[in-house]
């Protein structure tokens, strides 16, 4: 049974999502404050997280990102804040979708479900030493190629790291900050417009061999990622 681990210190708000999930036949576990949340996650090893930006003994942000740095395990950010700037921060620390209070619970049932589908891609990553598989794209390490249902393209060394980086967490959105680390582990200085240079190209190359699909998907203000299409 799916298992979903709901933070928020609201309580009718915690007890209506609890209860639509449970119609839904999902167990829902309910927290109303920060403490050991971490803990908590890596233990029970919840399948998604519905998390309060505010919550008393911890702020949401911060708790995304230290779960971040141990699970990849989806992530729903709740918040009364509702300017893009705000959901653009929530993203980048690592929430997958972002929902603005007030809410109906039967929508935020539909974006947990939503969430959960697209997560169910990330089991299609492989990693066999030679080669890096995920839904329809391929990376050979040997050959520094890209193929997709047989049509292959010649990566650069960066724009290789690049794909394999956003492969290893389809419809997750990697910010230029850590890509910017992928490309250069040497600390040097360079600006946003250089990650976005080598990705433009990167996503020039696939769309040869996947013309039909836009593989690699540029987020507004957060950065990229991969959105199998298999």
């Amino acid at each position: 049974m799916t298992h979903i681990l709901v933070v928020e210190d609201e309580v009718s708000i915690a007890l209506a999502v609890k209860a639509f999930l449970e119609k839904e036949q999902m167990a829902c576990t309910v927290l109303h404050t920060a403490a050991d949340l971490l803990e908590i996650v890596l233990h029970y090893k919840p399948d998604l997280i519905v998390l309060d930006l505010m919550l008393p003994g911890g702020d949401g942000i911060d708790l995304c990102q230290n779960i971040r740095k141990h699970s990849q395990v989806p992530i729903i950010m709740l918040t009364a804040r509702s300017s893009e700037r705000d959901r653009l921060i929530g993203l980048q620390a690592g929430a997958d979708d972002y929902v603005c209070k007030p809410f109906s619970a039967p929508e935020l049932v539909l974006r947990i479900k939503a969430v959960l589908r697209r997560s169910d891609s990330k089991g299609d990553y492989k990693d066999d030493g030679q080669a890096v598989h995920c839904a329809e794209m391929k990376l050979n390490r040997d050959t520094l190629e890209a193929e997709v249902r047989g049509k292959k393209v010649l990566l650069t060394p960066v724009e290789f790291a690049l794909a394999k980086t956003l492969l290893t967490s389809p419809n997750k959105i990697f910010s230029r900050d850590a890509l910017m680390d992928v490309i250069y582990s040497d600390e040097r200085i360079v600006s946003d417009r250089t990650v976005d240079s080598h990705v433009s190209k990167l996503r020039r190359k696939l769309k040869i061999i996947s013309p039909d699909n836009e593989l690699v998907i540029a987020i507004y203000g957060a950065g990229y990622k991969y959105t199998p299409h298999q």
